[in-house]
Order: structure tokens, then sequence, then C-alpha cells
């Protein structure tokens, strides 16, 4: 909690198998349209180099990683980022992005694909929490469930989603599954 993890253009992030980032503080991914920023697989030889050094005998595939998870404290800004062959379905939080309680993240200029499970995932969970998602000119495609699933609450938690300028498509369930949404903005 209150610590700030800054990441500059141009870097890659290669997770392993059933590897997550949990932030509790804050998150930025500062890409630019020329340098982006990618959260991927290790076995994606397409950004990074061969970084397990196995030459072809791997490629990237859907649920390679776990998530980027958002707690309750956790916000998180991407520019001119990639998330992508995360969302193991081997977690009971399986989303490439998981938003949890209060916490909130914008995606600029953004993809979210190739998920094995929801792209982005809202969890307010519990009466009197938020969970905030807002995107702007990006994209979450190519999820094998739904492109943003606000989960459903119980227990009295809400969703607030906002969607400009963004495309969602070719998800293997629904583009947007929003339940339990106190406020949503799609233009």
């Amino acid at each position: 909690t209150g610590v700030t993890l800054t990441l500059p253009s141009s870097v890659v992030v290669k997770m392993g198998s059933s590897s997550s980032l949990s932030i509790n503080g804050r998150l930025i991914s500062a890409g630019t349209a020329e340098n982006p920023v990618y959260f991927t697989s290790l076995k994606d030889d397409t950004v990074g180099g061969d970084t397990n050094n196995d030459g072809t005998a791997t490629s990237p595939a859907p649920g390679n990683w776990d998530k980027i998870f958002l707690a309750n404290t956790g916000l998180a800004t991407f520019d001119y980022t990639s998330i992508r062959y995360g969302g193991n379905t081997s977690s009971s939080l399986a989303a490439a992005l998981y938003l949890q309680q209060n916490a909130q993240a914008t995606l600029n200029n953004s993809t979210v694909s190739a998920s094995q499970s929801d792209g982005i995932r809202l969890d307010g969970s519990s009466s009197g929490y938020v969970a905030r998602l807002t995107l702007h000119q990006s994209t979450v495609e190519n999820n094998l469930r739904d492109g943003i699933f606000a989960y459903p609450s119980n227990t009295g938690g809400f969703h607030a989603v906002s969607v400009t300028g963004s495309t969602i498509r070719n998800n293997g369930n629904d583009g947007f599954d929003l339940r339990f949404v106190s406020s949503a903005i799609i233009n």
C-alpha cells in the first residue's frame, strides 16, 4: 500500500506458469505508440526475444500465466500496454486483469487479449465497495470467456464501467457481462 511501480515504455514483462502480479499500491504502465509495454507469456518470442531459450519448441497460448490482480487499494493506469496470454483458469479469480473491491484501472490505447478466462473481471464483492474500470481507445478481444465481466455480488458490492472509443470483439461468451453495475457508460 502506498507504493508506486512505474514501467517505462518498451518494457516487456514475461510471466511464467501460474505467475501473478498483485498490486496493492499503484501501477503505472507508461507505454507509447512507438514503444508499448507488454505483459505476456514467457513463451512469447514475438516481443523481448526467446527468453526461455527454447527456440520454437513452445509458443504462447491463453492461460500461460495467471493475472494482474488489483486488490482493494490497487490503482493502475495502462497507456499503450498489451496484456495477453493470461487468465489461467486454475485460479478461482480467473481473468487477465482482475479488479477486486475498490480497485481502479484505466486503460488508454491498450489491449487485453487471449485470456483463457475473462479479459477483465470486476469484483466489488462486498457492501460499500465499487470496482472501477475506464477504457479509452482500447481493445478487449479474443478472450475465451467474456471480454469484460462484472462479477455478481450477493453482498452489495458494485461496479462502475466507462468505455469510450474502444473495441470489444471476438470473445468466447459476451463482450460485456455487466451485473450489479452502479454506473456504465458505453460510448
